[in-house]
């Protein structure tokens, strides 16, 4: 099946020469084109010799190429003549050896140069003379005058007859002028007309004045001209139109400098100048003129500032004489072939290359496929050296990868990328050996990993697949025995049921033998099967581009067997195979070219071009050419990155996702439409946040806060986090609490016998009734020789009482003692090897927090499959991983343990975050670990930043944090613990050690997010033990002779209070009894007298005396 589309070439004139000043021009009247030569190439910094023509009926630039091995060195400021013969003479001019004194022609049908022999007169070569071209007495004619010559600037008058090339030096005749350089020599009337000033002429009166050569006499004059004059100059234009002289732009160069943009008219019959414009626009100097009947046109040149590649036309049949430009000044990318091109956005990037004479180039340039615009890249980091002929790829919109590639000397194996949106390059090293060097490779590309198939170096082909793993940084090998070598081919990588499968299509052998097939190698951990999905005579091509779409990959143009040029595209349906021919134009189709996908529109930079169908060597163009469907047609579907049926790009801020367009993730931001991927969404920089989805920017960061890279919000300041460690502490005796509730006990005992005290003091009546309570009947006081009697006295009751309140407050504050503070806790070190028993840590928590977190976290409130913890030197019962997404850019993730041992002096844990986006701004890690002391734990924090808020943590390279485990054993007497508990202490070992870290410039070249934890098992064990100060035996033999002792105690008191009570009471009754036996006295002395008896046998006996009353 066959179809068509349009080609469009960009610009429609075609691509100018690149900026050039101090060419020459002339009119081609047969080809009505505009033929340039040499010149000082702008990019270059160089003289060339190329001839560029300029078609004034297509608006199209042109180039003829010389056909002979001869060819002059690069000129400029060369006299340029066009015979009717159709040779092409140049005259002197410039070198980069200096001023020429030779004279070329060049054959425009043959394309073949040769040097001329001038005769006659001698003429030596000179830069910037006047010059000008005429016919006289039916002769052809070139005139010179003055001008630098090796010698010294001359005022010399010379002619040459173009189709004798005999020279003639004419006479001195006349008022002559003085020497001159960058003046103008016009032919008027049978005379030649030469204006212009030499700054260090003695006469400055004649600065401004017009000379005047009658070639019939032979003879010089000033113009006798009247009223205003232009302003002195040099290096201007002079061209006669009717009967006037013009003079265009020029520079007055004695102090003051000054460029002149005005243009001034001479009427040659009255001899009086007009000024036309005092302020043009635009200012031409070193350009190539035509005058060709009444326009002027102006090629090249430059101005003040600047140099151009446009064309200047200026219509002298207006009155007031504007310049218009036929077209404008183009920079393209300098011809090349053999290099490579991607898109990021709606730019079309293209690197390297070898131009048409074998120069190798490393220059980056970028097409604005909206706007229709060149630009030169300037690249940062390590750029590539130049070279072609290298593989390549893009693994993502922003991504571009090579590897390999040749120049005149060498074959290279290093392998680079290029991130579009910094503009920087990043050379990628190996921890293995490397594939050998080699060119005419190809690239494919699958998540991190880029393979490379076949090539070869200068003797021989490569049978071999390899692939580079990003995260590795290291190659690794498929296979190095391929049954089948192949060069010049292209591929890209596929999936099928979870396996890679690389498509490879064109391409041919070593001795050039064309490859026919479709192979597609599916690998699967390393092992590869190789099959051919396709076999067509359409697959023939080398040297071409291959456009990979959703639903067809098109082969653009390319070479067969090194000789003939293809000219048409092959569409191939990716599933079903089906193939269709979009025929175009013959010698349209180039080789070594690159191709870009847009739209519904591919875009051809570049390569060689063919002659009816056969390639040209040494053909190199700069020509872009848009492919579009034809009306109605579509044969070129829509590229990635922009959505059916009007493939409409993804905005800025959105990206390209399984056919649809998603907004960037807060905390990124996406300038670029048509992005290809979330890797397209560029983190804000440092001092920047976008809380917002689908940002195509970022906001400043308010003052005060802190915006690190790829903040969502700004943060307050983080200085806070600091690292901490708690620790079981010293167990803690009740020793004082106990001691209070005992003195509280006391006390109210103490309070209450004041009470009972107060009480019988005050209530009489009771004072009997405590003998009932009274304990101490066998500790009353009792008499020498008097029976023992027991009683109970009320005094008894009462000590009683207070014997009870104070026993029981004893009672109870021995018993709290007991129960709250009867044990003793003893800690020491000792080495570990001799706490004979396992330690285990009955629960071990490791929680991550990971700040401005660029992936997703969870899935479904679970842990992102790609998220996942390793371990290494430990064992346990069970491991749960749980991740919590906080706010909108933390992810916590922690690890539960359960009976955790450390198996090894170093153990790990290492957390592999491998989300694509997977990055932190700083994280946390909290370490917790039951101890063996009861209901006792062990935690340490330790936050960890990177060294600057302008980077994140990602990269292969793990941030490595230390931890140490102190194996901890507790023993007890006391049951309410459980005895031989382990654990472990945790302790902060050293600061943590910094891994992988990547900036905005390299974020997309970094893979995955990786923090190890090292846990470090200490030497020396911890010994913790408990115990009982007094069991209860001891206990209840305390508090039982303390009883006692109160209860002697008391009696004791008891006893004195009596002994005093019973001294008193004798002394009182003597008294008593002494007052009564002399009241009585006194009543017996009242009733009888006074009488003596005396008998000496009688005896009185005692009165009986109540001593109880």
């Amino acid at each position: 099946m066959a179809s068509s589309m349009k080609i469009t070439r960009i610009p429609q004139s075609g691509n100018p020469p690149d900026r050039l000043s101090g060419s020459s021009a002339v009119y081609d009247p047969i080809m009505n084109q505009i033929i340039t030569f040499g010149g000082f190439e702008y990019r270059s910094s160089t003289m060339i010799s190329s001839i560029f023509t300029f078609d004034l009926s297509f608006l199209t630039w042109g180039e003829i190429k010389a056909q002979s091995s001869f060819v002059p060195d690069g000129h400029s400021s060369s006299c340029l003549y066009l015979r009717p013969d159709r040779k092409l003479l140049v005259f002197f001019g410039l070198t980069s050896s200096g001023i020429s004194s030779e004279v070329y022609s060049f054959n425009l049908d043959a394309g073949i140069w040769k040097s001329e022999d001038l005769t006659g007169d001698l003429i030596r070569g000179r830069d910037h003379p006047s010059f000008t071209s005429f016919t006289y007495q039916s002769v052809n004619y070139v005139a010179f005058f003055g001008g630098q010559t090796s010698k010294a600037i001359e005022n010399i008058l010379y002619i040459i007859n173009t189709e004798t090339l005999q020279v003639r030096k004419m006479p001195q005749n006349g008022d002559f002028p003085s020497k001159k350089i960058g003046s103008s020599l016009c032919f008027w009337n049978n005379h030649l007309l030469l204006y212009g000033y030499y700054p260090d002429s003695l006469n400055k009166a004649t600065y401004k004045d017009v000379w005047s050569y009658s070639l019939e006499t032979e003879t010089w004059a000033i113009l006798n001209i009247t009223g205003q004059k232009p302003l002195e100059r040099l290096y201007h234009t002079a061209y006669v139109y009717l009967d006037y002289m013009l003079i265009f732009f020029g520079l007055k160069i004695d102090p003051p400098l000054l460029a002149c943009k005005d243009i001034w008219k001479l009427d040659l019959n009255e001899l009086k100048w007009i000024q036309v414009d005092e302020n043009l626009s635009d200012l031409r100097l070193e350009s190539g003129v035509i005058g060709i009947n009444s326009s002027l046109y102006f090629v090249y040149g430059r101005d003040e500032y600047m140099v151009f590649n446009s064309i200047l036309v200026f219509d002298l049949t207006q009155d007031i004489i504007k310049s218009k430009h036929l077209v404008t000044t183009w920079d393209p990318p300098i011809k090349r072939m053999y290099h490579c091109s991607f898109r990021s956005g709606n730019f079309m990037y293209i690197f390297g290359g070898m131009t048409e004479v074998g120069v190798y180039l490393n220059d980056m340039w970028k097409f604005d496929l909206e706007n229709f615009v060149w630009s030169s890249v300037t690249m940062q980091g390590k750029v590539p050296s130049p070279r072609a002929s290298f593989a390549c790829n893009q693994p993502n919109g922003d991504i571009f990868v090579l590897y390999g590639g040749k120049d005149n000397d060498n074959v290279y194996s290093d392998l680079y990328t290029f991130r579009a949106a910094t503009n920087y390059w990043t050379e990628f090293t190996s921890l293995t050996n490397s594939p050998a060097p080699r060119y005419n490779a190809c690239m494919a590309n699958d998540n991190y990993k880029v393979y490379i198939i076949g090539g070869q170096n200068t003797q021989t082909s490569f049978k071999e697949i390899w692939y580079y793993d990003y995260i590795k940084l290291s190659y690794i090998y498929v296979s190095k025995y391929l049954s089948f070598s192949i060069i010049k081919h292209k591929c890209w990588a596929s999936k099928k049921n979870g396996s890679v499968v690389l498509n490879i299509i064109g391409g041919g052998s070593f001795e050039d033998h064309p490859n026919l097939n479709w192979y597609q190698i599916e690998i699967d951990d390393n092992f590869y099967n190789i099959s051919i999905k396709l076999s067509s005579d359409y697959f023939i091509n080398t040297d071409n581009d291959l456009i990979v779409a959703e639903e067809h990959f098109y082969i653009i143009y390319g070479s067969i067997m090194s000789k003939y040029v293809k000219s048409d595209i092959v569409k191939v349906k990716i599933i079903t195979g089906e193939i269709e021919i979009i025929n175009l134009p013959q010698d349209s189709g180039t080789y070594g070219h690159s191709a870009c996908h847009w739209k519904d529109a591919i875009y051809v930079f570049g390569g060689g071009r063919s002659q009816d169908a056969f390639r040209l060597e040494n053909s190199a163009t700069n020509i872009l050419n848009k492919l579009d469907n034809s009306d109605g047609k579509s044969d070129i579907e829509c590229s990635i990155g922009t959505i059916q049926p009007d493939c409409t790009p993804c905005p800025a801020g959105k990206y390209y996702y399984n056919k649809q367009c998603v907004p960037c993730p807060k905390g990124k931001f996406s300038p670029k439409s048509a992005a290809l991927g979330e890797e397209q969404c560029i983190p804000c920089s440092y001092g920047s946040y976008s809380n917002q989805i689908g940002s195509y920017f970022c906001l400043d960061c308010p003052s005060g806060y802190q915006c690190p890279l790829g903040s969502i919000n700004p943060k307050n300041d983080t200085n806070n986090l600091k690292k901490k460690e708690i620790h079981p502490g010293y167990y803690k005796r009740k020793t004082s609490y106990v001691s209070n509730i005992v003195y509280q006990l006391i006390f109210f005992s103490l309070i209450l016998c004041v009470i009972f005290t107060f009480l019988m003091l005050v209530f009489k009546g009771t004072w009997k009734d405590f003998e009932i309570i009274d304990l101490f009947s066998r500790k009353h006081r009792q008499d020498l020789e008097i029976p023992v009697v027991y009683k109970r006295t009320s005094l008894g009751g009462l000590l009683s009482s207070f014997f009870i309140f104070i026993s029981f407050a004893l009672v109870a504050g021995s018993i709290v003692t007991y129960f709250l503070d009867n044990i003793t806790e003893i800690k020491s070190l000792m080495p570990s090897i001799t706490l004979d028993i396992d330690i285990k840590s009955e629960l071990f928590i490791v929680e991550s927090k990971f700040y401005i977190y660029g992936g997703v976290c969870t899935i479904d409130s679970s842990c992102n499959p790609n998220i996942n913890a390793i371990t290494s030197g430990i064992s346990y019962s069970t491991m749960t991983i749980s991740c919590k997404k906080i706010k909108d850019d933390e992810c916590q993730i922690t690890l539960k343990f359960s009976n955790f041992s450390s198996d090894s002096t170093l153990s790990t844990i290492t957390l592999s975050l491998k989300e694509k986006t997977s990055y932190a701004g700083f994280f946390t890690v909290n370490f917790t670990s039951s101890s063996s002391i009861p209901e006792s734990f062990s935690s340490v924090f330790i936050p960890v930043f990177s060294p600057s808020s302008e980077y994140v943590f990602k990269g292969p390279n793990p941030t490595l944090v230390y931890l140490r485990l102190i194996p901890s054993l507790f023993t007890s007497d006391f049951s309410k613990w459980k005895s031989l508990d382990t654990g472990y202490h945790l302790q902060i070992d050293e600061d943590p050690k910094i891994g992988s870290l990547a900036s905005q410039n390299i974020i997309n070249f970094q893979m995955y997010l990786y923090i190890q934890l090292l846990l470090y098992k200490s030497e020396t064990g911890l010994n913790t033990q408990r115990i009982i100060n007094n069991n209860w035996i001891t206990t209840l033999g305390g508090l039982l002779g303390t009883i006692f002792g109160l209860m002697n105690s008391l009696s004791f008191i008891m006893i004195i209070i009596e002994t005093f009570k019973d001294s008193y009471n004798k002394k009182t009754n003597r008294e008593t009894f002494v007052k009564m036996i002399s009241h009585r006295a006194k009543l017996f002395k009242s009733e009888f007298g006074c009488y003596k008896i005396k008998c000496k046998d009688a005896k009185v006996l005692p009165l009986e005396i109540n001593t109880e009353d």
